[in-house]
């Protein structure tokens, strides 16, 4: 929610967009970490890396896919990976949807005078 982000900057429109970069190059590292951690059967480091991915995404006010990446944390602190690969591409798609729409609204401010 484009509004929600602007909101909690107080309106700085030129923070948010920096914000909004560093979220679109930093975003794949730990979708990696996480792919790693489910393929490596690794509970704990899955738990941190999607612990971590759902603070980023929750300061972007993106609730769909946090919650996904929530989900993931959980099911991570558990011990349960048996639907861990599942979850893991649905937050993908939904990460991967968001992201285009991030890009293009930076992209957007980025060409406007």
């Amino acid at each position: 929610d484009r509004d929600e982000r602007l909101e909690r900057l107080d309106g700085d429109e030129e923070f948010m967009n920096e914000i909004v970069a560093t979220f679109l190059e930093e975003s794949p590292k730990l979708l990696s970490r996480i792919q790693q951690a489910i393929a490596d059967a690794d509970a704990g480091e899955l738990e941190r890396a999607a612990h971590t991915f759902s603070g980023t995404l929750g300061n972007m006010a993106a609730r769909k896919v946090h919650r996904t990446a929530q989900e993931l944390e959980r099911m991570a602190h558990a011990g349960d990976l048996e639907r861990a690969g599942r979850t893991y591409e649905t937050l993908q798609e939904e990460y991967l949807r968001l992201a285009s729409a991030l890009a293009e609204t930076v992209s957007t401010k980025e060409t406007v005078p």
